[in-house]
């Protein structure tokens, strides 16, 4: 029962995500600004640390711009949302018709 509960409330987030036209690009941009912010914070007030999770970020930014693969983005467009290349086309057949 519980089970599909859950499968039913990620469906109404997957149609509520389809309707609203975020993009992927948008939602990462998002992402890593939080996740800036979060790193910021944590290394200034637990531990200098954190600060190693920005060469991470910086690795992962770096093979993203090379090879167009991104980790966060394949797992965000698993969960539904589009690429703006996607919005981009389809906003064109819209307007054709």
């Amino acid at each position: 029962m519980l089970v599909i509960q859950r499968i039913s409330k990620l469906s109404k987030v997957h149609q509520f995500i389809q309707k609203s036209g975020i993009s992927v690009e948008r939602v990462a941009r998002v992402l890593v600004g939080t996740s800036v912010l979060l790193i910021l914070v944590s290394g200034y007030f637990l531990h200098m640390g954190f600060y190693l999770f920005f060469i991470g970020m910086a690795l992962n930014l770096i093979q993203s711009g090379i090879t167009d693969k991104c980790v966060v983005k394949n797992i965000l467009e698993k969960i539904g949302f589009v690429s703006e290349r996607k919005l981009g086309k389809s906003e064109n057949i819209n307007k054709d018709h």
